[in-house]
């Protein structure tokens, strides 16, 4: 997913939870979902990343009513 955010000529500030969040600390992970929809209502843009693409991933992406970049 990484790879396939980065442009060399854009600067870009992400939030990922599985990274930024200590999925093991269950105090932290409670404090940073609650702090989500902050982090959301101020981001500028918002990138979901369900995976590579598959079948599957490719009719879920039919459904959404906006056009999102990588997916292909």
């Amino acid at each position: 997913m990484l790879r396939r955010l980065c442009d060399p000529r854009k600067i870009r500030r992400l939030w990922v939870d599985a990274i930024c969040i200590d999925q093991a600390n269950i105090r932290e992970r409670n404090h940073q979902v609650r702090s989500m929809a902050a982090i959301f209502c101020e981001a500028q843009r918002v990138v979901v990343y369900l995976g590579e693409p598959e079948p599957v991933i490719d009719r879920l992406a039919e459904y959404s009513p906006k056009t999102r970049e990588g997916i292909s």
